[in-house]
């Protein structure tokens, strides 16, 4: 049985082509478009993933959208209703969003994949979430805390997983949502919502949580775990473009906008001191509806779902000082991730298929995306395009350059689902050379958490890692800390990210530090994601080379091809 996913109209716009209940491919919009966190109808991911498995659209037994735009629109009209006339500018806004396409997903679908419209099926986009963080992790029972910003309805779920099914026990409500808070001081920070939450996360660690009392008045928690959100202070009930209202500047102090300085450290931090606010409050909220959830599904395991599953402090918290033994995140927790969940629960309400031993390893890999599209081997003067090498000599020579001091560009495989490309669209440079090797690729965000890459299982040996560190980020990247005789960059707080390489996931790059490791370098590397300047990761050889080229980088290795100055 073929079963298509799709998650489109919030952010990040997927496809996910599951046959037998195994994944087979899957798909970014935006590795397509080249605009970060497209959120169109991914007609050119849907291509990309059945001409991956060499099937045409008849071939599908359904088409799965991840959530239910019936109720996600009954949502929007009661929100603008109640905060009537505040809602007036953005209700005539929404209202034409919604009656333009969003209302005839269905409809629309089915025209374009030639299918009759009873075969488009839709699940709660909670569900989803849910399913995702459970069905990808290595337990067989566990308990499930989804922490999303804005559903179909709910925001916050509790679940108990078992087997292929998922028990929902408790949820709340839109708009009190941890993830909108964190959107709406992302935009207060004077960055964008819904794109630089990780980059607020990052500030917090150069901050003290001195205004987290203040902030965490405006959420105001019950005993159960569950909470309220202030609407004076958020206005993201009735308004997706102002998020805050004038309540959280009586609360925390003026707005920053944009364009003005960030104030991070000297004598005056403000604002690395409100993002440490608000991710001790996202902590805390966390930790109380985790709390909650092991008193009604007690247990060993926790899967995290949602946008919140992508802050590794939260994560890292939750696996240290929560009750659940062992914590998990998928490595696509948002929306695009979701649409892997839509097609799994789909698989298990239609299909006899009883093992879910065998489904829950195959989905424990995301399938491959779209690939690099290599490039002709000469340009159009009859050059040379770079050099062919094998695995071997590229090894070989990456090991000479870094341990020379050279920032290299790593592109390898196809793009992956989630936040983060990991190995497969890295900046990689030694870290024995200069205080940040790739600080001036990282312009005005110097203050950013380091990243190293590691081998996965060398990790424990070379970091203090959090808890059961080593589960999430098969998933995630994990946060961690720097030993105290470690020469290393860190923030202020000791922590770095890290890129756990896992041999069987990223074989080249786990080949290139243990490579490094033989030659006494260390099987440790400086990594930064390699974007574009749109922000959006590199797509293909073309685009990579294209970035090279205008970069102050010396190296770029494209699959079996490298290219220096």
């Amino acid at each position: 049985m073929a079963l298509l996913a799709v998650s489109a109209y919030h952010r990040d716009a997927s496809a996910v082509l599951l046959v037998d209940g195994v994944p087979v491919a899957a798909a970014r919009e935006e590795s397509f478009s080249g605009e970060p966190h497209d959120a169109a109808l991914p007609l050119r991911a849907v291509r990309h993933c059945l001409s991956a498995a060499g099937l045409v659209p008849t071939d599908l037994e359904h088409v799965v959208f991840q959530g239910k735009p019936l109720r996600a629109f009954e949502r929007v009209l009661v929100s603008h209703l109640r905060a009537f006339p505040r809602s007036g500018r953005a209700f005539s806004k929404d209202l034409f969003r919604w009656l333009g396409d969003r209302l005839w997903v269905r409809d629309r679908l089915a025209g374009e994949l030639g299918l009759d419209p009873t075969r488009v099926l839709f699940i709660d986009r909670a569900r989803c979430h849910a399913a995702t963080a459970f069905l990808t992790s290595p337990f067989e029972q566990a308990a499930v805390l989804v922490l999303n910003d804005v559903g179909d309805w709910a925001t916050t779920l509790m679940a108990q997983g078992e087997g292929q099914q998922l028990t929902a026990l408790s949820e709340l409500p839109f708009p009190h949502s941890l993830g909108l808070v964190a959107s709406a001081l992302t935009q207060f920070l004077g960055f964008e919502p819904g794109s630089d939450e990780a980059l607020v996360e990052d500030l917090s660690a150069w901050g003290s949580p001195d205004q987290a009392e203040a902030l965490g008045a405006l959420l105001p928690a019950a005993e159960d775990g569950s909470f309220e959100v202030d609407s004076e202070a958020f206005h993201f009930a009735f308004d997706g473009d102002q998020l805050a209202g004038p309540g959280l500047a009586r609360a925390l102090g003026q707005r920053r906008g944009s364009q003005s300085p960030l104030l991070v450290d000297g004598e005056d931090r403000r604002h690395a001191v409100l993002a440490a606010s608000l991710q001790a409050v996202l902590e805390q909220r966390a930790l109380a509806l985790a709390s909650e959830l092991y008193r009604r599904a007690p247990g060993e395991a926790l899967c995290v779902g949602g946008v919140l599953a992508s802050n590794a402090r939260l994560l890292a918290r939750l696996s240290v000082d929560g009750p659940f033994a062992r914590v998990f995140a998928p490595a696509a927790p948002g929306d695009d991730g979701a649409a892997l969940g839509a097609a799994l629960l789909a698989h298990s309400l239609l299909s006899k298929e009883g093992d879910s031993n065998r489904l829950r390893r195959a989905t424990r890999q995301l399938p491959p995306g779209p690939g690099l599209g290599g490039l002709p081997t000469h340009d159009e003067t009859g050059s040379p395009r770079g050099t062919p090498r094998s695995q071997d000599e590229l090894r070989d020579e990456l090991v000479t350059q870094l341990s020379d001091g050279a920032s290299v560009a790593f592109v390898q495989g196809p793009l992956p689902l989630g936040p983060d490309p990991g190995g497969a669209r890295v900046l990689l440079a030694h870290p024995s050379h200069g205080q940040d090797p790739l600080a001036a690729l990282r312009g005005e965000f110097a203050w950013r958490l380091p990243r190293y890459a590691v081998p996965a299982e060398q990790a424990a040996s070379l970091f203090d890692l959090p808890g059961q560190a080593e589960l999430f980020p098969n998933a995630t990247v994990p946060l961690a800390r720097v030993r105290s005789d470690s020469k290393l960059r860190a923030a202020p707080d000791g922590t770095v990210r890290l890129l756990l390489v896992q041999r069987e996931a990223q074989p080249e790059l786990h080949a290139l530090l243990m490579s490094l490791d033989a030659a006494g370098q260390g099987p440790l590397l400086r990594a930064e994601t390699f974007r574009t300047q749109g922000a959006a990761a590199v797509r293909s050889e073309r685009e990579a080379l294209d970035a090279f080229e205008r970069s102050t980088l010396q190296v770029l290795v494209a699959g079996n091809r490298i290219y220096t100055r």
